[in-house]
């Protein structure tokens, strides 16, 4: 990658860096960047008796996944869907559903093999910084070098510090974990608002926002709360009017057990609870359930995959923590998704396309996440780090002409948020055209580890040559 370097540097003009493409905020593909394409760096390979995995920037989780839970019985904690790479998402943090039981992508992290902004073929783990080499058929000479450094700033910024800013990675070094055996998901689905237009929040009061409830259902457990709400809406008010049933919108709340006891669901008082909830709403039209075993944490990793067959999507996000999780959350989620609706409702010109405003509350954080053993030795900021849910709002659809009209509604709704909540993940942002314009973005992401994070940018790409999107040195300016 010298050669792609130095045209850069003769020629003026930034890096960026894409695996899968899987970036909300288009950090792999900046505007008048040289566009390095790690996708084809895709080998994984295995060192069960060591419990770790090496892998290419280029794989996507699938890649790694399915051959360490159906071979080797191991596993990596991973984002939630397969077709997303690691490159992004163990740079940025990266959580799973494995996160409350074995930490976040990044605290995993054993080894980042890459090329430095200025050239250099480097190894960076927790003993320092070591030269690498290449074998004479071009391929990557597992042995170290020579030890350049034994600082482990570079390391300590990678895991966290955002992809595409610090070199263009290689390879990766990961922990296994092992596979839970008994895979379970129960999934409880019910109407946002009542015949009259009464809001619903009783299931967001007991079963999402409520950390005593997540605290006793422990670490085996994780899920996702999904919904959405129409952009048209026949009811003359709009959502919180709710007389007509098109206006209702719709939820769910999937749990998910990663541990070993096929059993689970059944001995776990938490999911019975929601098993048999009822309330003076709840009708076999309004509130139903399913529960679903897997053969493997593969199979379910492969089933419950994103198949959105969107191709525009606008996020925000902010990180709710455990003192946040109340009824006021529920209330804030039910403001913002009206913001959303009043904003979008507005007849475009033309015809009209299927578009959905809605949101995505991940119940990932807790458990091992806050005290995992290498938590200190990250870049992962406070927020995210004691992060008991993360709530993302997210307008999406296939229709160009209503981009702008998706990219106001997430804005309007999420900046009253960003008031309230200081912690955003990075990963899972969208800006453009002057919309969502994130706040102290770099606090948000980053907390207190802002400036130790620029000092490392600047030792490690002194001439800026990685620049992108609300990344480590970026100006603030759109591109």
């Amino acid at each position: 990658m010298n050669s792609e370097q130095r045209f850069a540097a003769k020629n003026n003009l930034t890096i960026s860096v894409k695996g899968t493409g899987h970036d909300y905020n288009g950090r792999c593909s900046s505007d008048g960047s040289l566009n390095i394409n790690t996708r084809l760096l895709n080998d994984v390979f295995f060192d069960v008796r060591q419990n770790k995995t090496f892998f290419g920037a280029g794989a996507t989780f699938s890649d790694i996944i399915k051959p360490a839970v159906l071979k080797h019985g191991r596993a990596v904690v991973s984002g939630h869907d397969l077709t997303v790479g690691p490159g992004g998402c163990l740079l940025g943090g990266c959580h799973g559903a494995l996160a409350r039981l074995h930490g976040l992508g990044a605290d995993n992290v054993q080894s980042i093999v890459l090329v430095t902004p200025t050239g250099q073929l480097v190894k960076a783990s927790s003993r320092g910084v070591h030269q690498m080499n290449t074998l004479p058929n071009g391929d990557l000479d597992f042995k170290e070098g020579k030890q350049i450094t034994s600082d482990t700033s570079l390391f300590w910024a990678l895991r966290g510090g955002g992809g595409g800013t610090l070199g263009v990675v290689v390879q990766f070094g990961m922990q296994l974990v092992p596979a839970p055996t008994a895979v379970q998901t129960v999934t409880v689905t019910w109407l946002l608002y009542d015949s009259q237009g009464k809001q619903i929040r009783d299931i967001f009061d007991a079963f999402v926002f409520n950390a005593s409830f997540w605290q006793a259902l422990g670490p085996t457990w994780a899920a996702w709360s999904v919904g959405s709400v129409p952009r048209n809406c026949s009811a003359p008010q709009g959502i919180s009017s709710g007389t007509a049933s098109s206006c209702a919108g719709q939820a769910a709340l999937s749990f998910v057990y990663v541990g070993n006891d096929p059993l689970a669901v059944d001995k776990t008082p938490g999911i019975r609870a929601i098993l048999n909830y009822r309330a003076p709403w709840v009708s076999d039209m309004t509130y139903y359930t399913t529960k679903t075993s897997y053969r493997s944490y593969y199979d379910f990793m492969y089933h419950n995959a994103d198949t959105s067959n969107y191709q525009r999507q606008f996020v925000s996000n902010v990180f709710l923590s455990p003192q946040d999780m109340n009824p006021s959350a529920t209330g804030r989620l039910f403001t913002a998704l009206e913001t959303m609706q009043r904003v979008a409702a507005v007849p475009l010109a033309g015809p009209d396309s299927f578009e959905t405003l809605g949101f995505v509350v991940s119940l990932v954080g807790g458990g091992a996440v806050p005290g995992h053993p290498e938590a200190a030795k990250t870049s992962i900021s406070r927020a995210f780090r004691s992060f008991a849910a993360e709530l993302v709002l997210t307008a999406g659809g296939k229709d160009p002409d209503w981009d702008l009209r998706a990219y106001q509604a997430v804005s309007d709704a999420i900046l009253p948020l960003y008031k309230l909540y200081p912690g955003s993940y990075q990963n899972e942002v969208s800006s453009a055209e002057g919309y969502n314009r994130v706040p102290d973005w770099q606090a948000r992401f980053w907390g207190d580890n802002v400036a130790r994070l620029l000092v490392v940018k600047r030792q490690y790409d002194p001439q800026g040559r990685m620049v992108v999107p609300y990344g480590l040195g970026w100006s603030g300016q759109e591109q």
